[in-house]
């Protein structure tokens, strides 16, 4: 697999917008395209048994949803919804307030503060109820078996996300077996571990970024990964499927996307990590809490090329982007772009004017 992403969980991101980005990944033989659909920011589907997304104008209807599917298949991009199932929840407090707990406070100068890493009570009924709702309005929608489960950087204790994750499962496949579909749970890999009883049936995403080399290069004696499992998802005989998720980072501050050359290098140093590993299932390039994605599409365009050919050794960065960069230019989609396929900036769910925060996206709504 050779993938992309839009972070639409913290930014809007229109139709018209995807869909030139998909033209343009599919031209460079990107395959894949993992959707957030929900972050602490903002809903950004609007579904037909919940609340969840009326509140932002901004949320994709179900009908387009499958739209944009479909839309992504003509052109061989397979849509991979990622439905936050515990973490990076506070967006549904806005609905559901007695359903959510914690967080951290950030301060937006001139906007406000926001509550960010607000996780969904474990051990409530309710929450998972929601969850299994929002699968079951997705199951008949997707064009592969994978549902992608969110469960990074949760600021609880290990054992009511461990039980939480293997009810989570269990609802999934519950979910799959009444609705005809063999779905495939992937969960970032600094979720508990996998449940015994579901080995070898869960993805796990490793992820570390450039703005991660400080703990120093991709493998087993990263302390990030250490974290996630690396050591073990190393292992010849590995039983459980791996991806990897790489290049830029963002902070909580407009254009905090890191350098296109050092976003290049993270892909190619995942790329030689996985290359002789039959359990690893491919690599793509995150995008993060921004919509101006034009801005990501070194990063997109370099994990389609090392995913494709993982380098022996060192890649050549600078020769890398040259290339992709002369293969856009013949691109009219990206160099011509008509103007309702370019989206107005935002970041964080606040809109930006002149790089700086302007308005909330969904205003008047507490994080």
């Amino acid at each position: 697999w050779r993938g992309f992403q839009f972070d639409a969980g913290r930014a809007p991101h229109s139709m018209a917008q995807m869909q030139r980005i998909i033209r343009i990944c599919s031209a460079f033989k990107l395959n894949y395209c993992i959707y957030r659909e929900g972050d602490d920011e903002l809903n950004a589907v609007r579904y037909r048994g919940n609340p969840l997304g009326s509140r932002n104008p901004h949320a994709l209807s179900l009908a387009q949803v499958a739209e944009l599917v479909e839309y992504a298949a003509g052109y061989g991009v397979t849509l991979v919804p990622e439905i936050e199932s515990l973490g990076h929840s506070g967006a549904k407090g806005r609905h559901y307030p007695d359903l959510v707990a914690g967080g951290i406070e950030t301060q937006y100068e001139g906007i406000g503060t926001h509550r960010r890493k607000v996780h969904l009570l474990p051990g409530d009924p309710r929450a998972l109820a929601l969850l299994e709702g929002m699968y079951r309005e997705w199951a008949p929608l997707l064009p592969s078996p994978y549902l992608h489960l969110g469960l990074d950087e949760v600021l609880m204790p290990a054992k009511p996300q461990a039980e939480h994750l293997a009810r989570l499962l269990e609802v999934v496949e519950r979910v799959g077996r009444e609705t005809g579909r063999a779905l495939r749970p992937i969960v970032w890999a600094d979720a508990p571990p996998t449940p015994a009883a579901f080995r070898g049936r869960v993805v796990r995403c490793l992820w570390s970024y450039a703005e991660h080399r400080d703990y120093g290069a991709i493998g087993v004696e990263n302390a990030h990964l250490v974290r996630q499992g690396i050591v073990e998802l190393s292992r010849p005989g590995a039983e459980e499927p791996v991806l990897m998720a790489g290049g830029s980072g963002a902070k909580h501050t407009p254009y905090t996307k890191c350098p296109a050359p050092e976003a290049v290098e993270n892909l190619a140093a995942w790329a030689r990590w996985g290359r002789d590993l039959p359990h690893c299932m491919g690599l793509y390039a995150v995008q993060w809490s921004g919509n101006m994605v034009d801005d990501w599409l070194p990063d997109f365009l370099a994990a389609a090329d090392v995913a494709w050919r993982p380098p022996e050794v060192s890649l050549d960065v600078d020769a890398e982007l040259a290339r992709i960069g002369e293969r856009l230019a013949r691109l009219k989609d990206y160099t011509d772009p008509a103007p309702g396929e370019v989206d107005s900036p935002a970041w964080d769910g606040i809109w930006l004017r002149d790089r700086e925060w302007h308005e909330e996206v969904v205003p008047g709504d507490a994080y």
